[in-house]
């Protein structure tokens, strides 16, 4: 038997308590944010996600992958189904994902170093239905600290926002931003004549999802038809800005929402059918089957995650529930020509989808800078391809080639039209005016998907941000902004803190369109914490003809087109970017070659650049 082990994945304990801890064994940090805790308490640790290897990742992020249909797998699972769809399935995969891969992580970390060390004795953050099935009986428990309550993604909702130059962030309850969705989108779609037209349905392009402000250019289009526009927007309002607001107004396009297809009796008939599928989960849920569903390594974690997906679908039951009873009434008292979605994974998108009727057209529509080679092949799961058996409009040849390619996906599944997205982008490169020269810092968050959220890799994001900035401030005549990922993750926090605390003069932006931010600028500083997922940003860079500087964390780089035609530089830690920005600055022939490299990688990548909505428009009203 050996020492004693220390396992912490957060920090609830008081300093005297965590002193005296590190005398009685050696103490493992779990996470990035309880390793700068123990850094800044100068505690001896050991940063336990050191002991996963890229194979280990690998083996997590499959395990994960394979989950998505978990519910499939236990008995009588059918009693679950509401309208012919089950309720189980109703979850966001990509939340599922994200509560599935951070149990994972933390478990074959904790498997691993047991299968090395036997300690006497374990003292962990970490629940006892965490470690109680892998420790053997020789080594004892004993749980410290008060438990960490993980939320589901979608418990609660970030509402973003700058406040002069500093970006606001704040978060709600899951069922607090329903309501007041609800309140704000009653008194402007009442008030502006949003709604859409029950009673005397028209032909209808249903776009799941949609934010009109980036996708004004096909609303538009679509608008020139005899085609109405519908959006169905269950998270983020399609209403959310007046920009929104006036593009609807003018296109004639019209909102959907889940309380105007519902009649009180209807609501009243759901809750009482919510009793009886609250009772149906209850006892599915407490099958014995799910210990051997839910197992890594031939230990079953059902006991650690079961709460939480017990109490989030107690919590959601009802929602499920109206949202797939809305959209069935919705399909089958309207005229829809064509389904248009950005993925098919979502609450909104499953509840339409899976009742679509079989003459409708369902199109998923490419929204990302997607780049996958074989080598990389199993991450686009998270592009949804292999989960949808529909029409895939992708944004050029390149994404084509990999479909048939990889997934042997038939030509007449694929839509290139170029993207819709970027339509305006490429209506106006008007050149920075500025009298200094502006650098755009665009820093991709470190995300949890692929399972490559590791303490090293936040260690060295955090110290090449601090030393790319202060050499970047070094540079005359030379202003820094900083746009940050307008997702929510947690990492884009730590950015920010780190960026404010070099220097608080420095706008950072979270909301503000990028396409306002590139055009102002002279040059795009895009850090990359893998070379496998390069950030959209990249692509738009290079629409608007500015320099774009890739620094890749990894060092790893892959055949994609923008690197084969040289369209960025791509550069790793070991590179000194200030001489490379003084070259893209004051050598007229190297900046020059740049922009046309980045030329010819757009005619390659993107069809149809500044048409691709009328592009897509047009071959979807050819279906059917």
């Amino acid at each position: 038997m050996t020492e004693n082990l220390i396992f912490l994945n957060h920090v609830n304990l008081s300093k005297k308590e965590i002193y005296e801890l590190s005398n009685t064994g050696v103490i493992y940090s779990m996470n990035f944010e309880v390793h700068q805790y123990l850094e800044k308490l100068s505690i001896k640790h050991e940063i336990a996600e050191n002991v996963l290897d890229a194979n280990d990742e690998c083996v997590i992020f499959d395990k994960v992958v394979n989950l998505y249909d978990w519910y499939k797998k236990i008995p009588k699972h059918e009693e679950m189904e509401f309208h012919g769809f089950n309720l189980f399935e109703m979850m966001d995969t990509t939340e599922l994902h994200t509560f599935l891969i951070n149990k994972l992580y933390d478990i074959y970390i904790i498997q691993k170093i047991l299968s090395i060390k036997k300690p006497k004795k374990i003292f962990s953050t970490l629940s006892q239905n965490f470690i109680s099935g892998i420790i053997d009986d020789k080594t004892k428990f004993f749980p410290i600290g008060n438990g960490l309550k993980t939320d589901m993604v979608w418990n609660k909702i970030e509402i973003k926002f700058n406040l002069g130059k500093i970006p606001i962030s704040l978060k709600l309850s899951r069922n607090i931003y329903l309501k007041l969705k609800s309140i704000f989108e009653n008194f402007i779609c009442s008030s502006n004549n949003l709604w859409v037209d029950l009673n005397t349905p028209r032909d209808t392009i249903l776009l799941l999802e949609f934010n009109p402000s980036t996708y004004s250019e096909l609303i538009k289009n679509f608008s020139m038809t005899n085609k109405q526009v519908v959006l169905f927007n269950n998270r983020r309002s399609a209403i959310w800005n007046k920009s929104s607001i006036s593009l609807l107004k003018s296109t004639n396009s019209k909102i959907l929402s889940i309380n105007k297809l519902l009649t009180s009796s209807q609501k009243q008939n759901i809750e009482k059918e919510r009793l009886q599928y609250e009772k149906i989960l209850k006892n599915l849920l407490e099958e014995k089957s799910l210990y051997d569903i839910f197992i890594l390594n031939g230990q079953s974690f059902w006991n650690e995650i079961k709460s939480e997906l017990i109490n989030t679908f107690l919590n959601r039951l009802l929602w499920y529930m109206q949202l797939i009873y809305s959209s069935k009434l919705y399909i089958q008292n309207s005229k829809i020509h064509s389904i248009l979605s950005l993925n098919v994974i979502g609450e909104t998108e499953k509840s339409i989808l899976s009742q679509k009727l079989e003459n409708t057209n369902s199109i998923m529509l490419e929204h990302a800078f997607a780049n996958y080679t074989e080598e990389i092949s199993r991450y686009d799961i998270l592009s949804n391809y292999s989960l949808f058996p529909d029409k895939i409009a992708v944004w050029g040849d390149v994404q084509k080639k990999y479909l048939k390619t990889i997934h042997n996906i038939s030509d007449k599944r694929i839509i290139v039209c170029g993207s819709p997205r970027h339509d305006s982008f490429f209506k106006t490169k008007e050149p920075s005016k500025t009298l200094k020269n502006t650098i755009l810092i665009c820093p991709r968050p470190i995300i949890e998907l692929a399972c490559h959220n590791d303490t090293t890799m936040y260690i060295k994001y955090e110290t090449i941000l601090k030393t790319v900035i202060q050499k970047l401030q070094q540079l005359p005549n030379t202003e820094l902004i900083v746009k940050l990922h307008p997702g929510d993750i947690s990492h884009n926090n730590l950015i920010q803190k780190v960026v404010s605390e070099i220097d608080t003069e420095i706008l950072i932006y979270h909301s503000k369109p990028i396409e306002q931010l590139i055009k102002k600028s002279d040059l795009v500083f895009v850090i990359s914490p893998e070379g496998y997922d390069p950030s959209t940003v990249i692509l738009e860079s290079i629409i608007f003809e500015k320099p774009t500087v890739n620094l890749v964390l990894d060092d790893k780089f892959y055949d994609f087109s923008y690197e084969l035609h040289n369209a960025v530089i791509s550069i790793t830690k070991n590179d000194n970017p200030t001489e490379i920005i003084q070259k893209i600055f004051h050598d007229e022939e190297f900046r020059s070659n740049l922009i046309s490299n980045g030329k010819n990688f757009l005619r390659e990548y993107i069809s149809n650049p500044e048409t691709a909505s009328k592009s897509l428009v047009k071959q979807i009203l050819k279906l059917n």
